[in-house]
């Protein structure tokens, strides 16, 4: 049996589509209390499908966004995923941030790492002064 290929982000913005357009008109079986308890879907799987597509996009550190002016869906980053692409890239920076504040060379640094090396260059300076 063939393994089922790997869902695109184009194919999961149109399914998340087509799934929000059934849900906007009331085209499907609603989860009742019983269907909550005992963790099981109403048969026509809409509200499912919602719930598998947001997992995969959250699994993918993106969420579903709809732009009101294109009447439109899309995929975003969620905040989690710009903080640890931010954090990865001070890690893998380091030694080039450490080598920026030692020297005081930052204009080739982002503003925000700019920022952060003036700051912790000021602290260092009052510890220093105040010792």
């Amino acid at each position: 049996m063939a393994q089922p290929q790997p869902l695109t982000r184009e194919q999961a913005i149109a399914a998340w589509t087509q799934v929000q357009q059934l849900i906007s008109v009331g085209a499907y079986e609603e989860r009742s209390a019983w269907h909550h308890e005992t963790g099981i879907y109403p048969e026509d799987g809409v509200e499912e499908s919602a719930a598998n597509l947001e997992a995969w996009a959250a699994r993918q550190g993106l969420e579903f966004c709809y732009n009101h002016v294109t009447s439109t869906w899309s995929l975003k980053c969620t905040g989690v995923l710009i903080h640890l692409a931010t954090t990865n890239w001070v890690r893998m920076n380091r030694s080039i941030m450490n080598q920026m504040m030692r020297t005081g060379k930052t204009e080739m640094a982002p503003a925000y790492i700019s920022a952060r090396i003036a700051t912790t260059s000021s602290m260092r300076s009052m510890r220093n002064f105040a010792a």
